[in-house]
């Protein structure tokens, strides 16, 4: 069982979040700090978040998303999620089953084509480049529903995972017909 508490509060309470929290939480319940829309600062040092366990931020509603992420990525305390990195999961999911089968080789460089300033498009690319030791370029397509194409290329020929539409994915790569 758990329990979710939404306050919205303003004046000079907002100063002493923590004296307005504890005396509703439970002891040894596990507490998680939400912010859906401003992002503070940095989320472990705010009063809320030094009661969390997790702080869970959306980079994707702030006003400048990117700058709000880099911040994040500086500031990065265990415990801390944007949910701009659960929304590029399936992404994910498919590229490394797809990179499971063979030809075994490496990715020489990689492509992410995404919305300008949605934050998925950035950690997709952050996790490619790190995960694949290649070098990331980043397509950004004004309007567009996030992450919209991943390209992988190889020796072999190029891995593409295609969802122009938001919706449908489709994945095409050598010699193998094309899988929706």
């Amino acid at each position: 069982a758990s329990e979710v508490v939404v306050l919205r509060i303003s004046g000079g309470v907002t100063r002493h979040l923590d004296t307005l929290v504890m005396p509703l939480l439970l002891p040894d319940a596990p507490i998680v700090a939400w912010w859906p829309y401003d992002v503070p600062e940095n989320p472990a040092e705010h009063p809320l978040g030094q009661m969390a366990q997790r702080r869970i931020t959306d980079t994707s509603t702030c006003s400048r998303p990117s700058r709000a992420l880099r911040n994040l990525a500086r500031v990065y305390t265990e415990g801390d999620t944007d949910l701009a990195w659960t929304r590029a999961t399936l992404w994910r999911g498919l590229i490394a089953a797809t990179l499971d089968q063979p030809p075994y080789e490496p990715v020489r460089r990689a492509v992410v084509t995404g919305e300008s300033t949605h934050p998925s498009v950035d950690l997709m690319a952050a996790w490619l480049a790190h995960a694949l030791r290649c070098p990331v370029e980043i397509e950004r397509v004004p309007g567009a529903p996030a992450i919209t194409q991943v390209r992988l290329e190889r020796a072999s020929g190029d891995i593409v995972l295609d969802r122009p539409d938001g919706k449908t994915a489709a994945l095409r790569q050598p010699d193998q017909p094309e899988h929706r």
